[in-house]
């Protein structure tokens, strides 16, 4: 489902980069706690977020792979 010309996918896909963003100084434990309640809401949403998960784990930015 599309929402304003956006996938779901690509929500998803944002919504991990700003939990981890290189820029931020702390976690924001308010969209951590928003996606894990989104993740646990199916298993097919989980799914897409284990994946974009996976996907910043692989950045080529050390910092940020520490952070996570």
């Amino acid at each position: 489902m599309e929402i304003f010309g956006m996938s779901n996918n690509v929500i998803i896909t944002e919504e991990v980069e700003s939990a981890t963003s290189e820029k931020s100084v702390e976690e924001d434990w308010g969209i951590i706690i928003n996606i894990c309640d989104r993740a646990g809401k199916s298993s097919e949403e989980a799914k897409n977020y284990l994946k974009a998960i996976i996907k910043r784990l692989y950045n080529n930015d050390r910092m940020l792979v520490l952070k996570l």
